[in-house]
């Protein structure tokens, strides 16, 4: 995600996140040094409408040790469960538009805007937190090179004009 995007979801005053729902955000030191965080969200509007009682944890961030990814999360347990929350799903951001999940495999290949992208061992963390895996998400990776179909070509133009769509391309980081 995009600096500016975070200072805004942290931002009470400013995401409509906090309008309904709440979060605590924790984080880990080790000689004056950030090394862990974690968020963990109660969304109401989300447990309403579902008639549970879920919490969800976010912006899950650590240096590749076991021992401060368990205290991260002892934390966002502790908080769920003093709020009265009974499960917890993860990562899910505060909106159902925010990157979900963790990528498991296919590091090899660049980070793509709104797509999970974490370090390889965040698996290993959040299993041993007590995690398992609900669901699959899928993500494709094509070159330049890749031949697409001519109908995919139609129909991604035809959707482009509908839609009032169009492909930019940016040749700086200044010009995105």
């Amino acid at each position: 995600p995009f600096v500016d995007e975070i200072r805004t979801q942290l931002d009470p005053e400013r995401h409509p996140f906090y309008q309904h729902s709440e979060a605590a955000f924790f984080f880990a030191s080790s000689a004056d040094e950030i090394v862990g965080r974690i968020a963990v969200l109660e969304n109401t509007r989300y447990n309403d409408y579902h008639d549970e009682r879920t919490a969800f944890f976010y912006h899950f961030d650590v240096v590749d040790d076991g021992a401060i990814s368990r205290a991260l999360f002892v934390a966002a347990f502790d908080w769920a469960r003093g709020r009265g929350l009974d499960k917890m799903w993860g990562p899910q951001g505060l909106v159902a538009a925010d990157s979900k999940g963790l990528l498991i495999e296919g590091f090899e290949h660049r980070p793509a805007l709104g797509i999970a992208y974490n370090f390889p061992y965040y698996g290993e963390l959040v299993e041993d937190a007590g995690f398992e895996k609900g669901v699959d998400l899928v993500s494709c990776h094509m070159d330049r090179q890749t031949d697409i179909s001519e109908r995919y070509v139609r129909v991604a133009e035809k959707v482009k004009k509908r839609g009032g769509f169009r492909t930019v391309n940016f040749r700086t980081k200044a010009e995105l």
